[in-house]
């Protein structure tokens, strides 16, 4: 959230040619526009009691998504992370379906693929790491 908020007080909500921004800056000899710091302090403070994603959006400039596409996208971004080697799927999803009957009983499973009886991992070195 402090990147996209350096980001707009440097650059601005508004989209400016590059050459313009570069104009400006030259202008101010590289300091923050009039104000901006004040501004970008204020913001900080307010960024600290950011405690949801809901809010977290909004600080974003982002609009609320529509859940299954937002679940397709981190599913996605799980897979490719998987697939470039930054992480790993430490447990089956057997067994993330058996913990989560722990928490949650009647959660819902696909029809087809059954329910089956697996060992629960061992949670105390569990890593979705490679190198942990």
């Amino acid at each position: 959230m402090f990147l996209n908020l350096f980001r707009l007080t440097a650059v601005g909500s508004t989209p400016k040619p590059l050459e313009e921004l570069c104009n400006n800056a030259f202008a101010r000899h590289g300091g923050p526009p009039q104000g901006a710091a004040k501004s970008l302090s204020e913001s900080i403070r307010k960024i600290h009691e950011v405690n949801n994603f809901a809010d977290f959006l909004v600080w974003m400039g982002m609009r609320r998504p529509d859940p299954a596409d937002f679940t397709t996208f981190l599913r996605k971004c799980c897979i490719a992370s998987v697939e470039k080697g930054y992480s790993r799927m430490p447990i089956s999803k057997d067994q993330a379906l058996a913990l989560r009957r722990v928490k949650e009983p009647s959660v819902e499973v696909m029809v087809g693929e059954g329910i089956k009886r697996v060992q629960l991992p061992n949670m105390t070195n569990v890593s979705f790491f490679p190198e942990k």
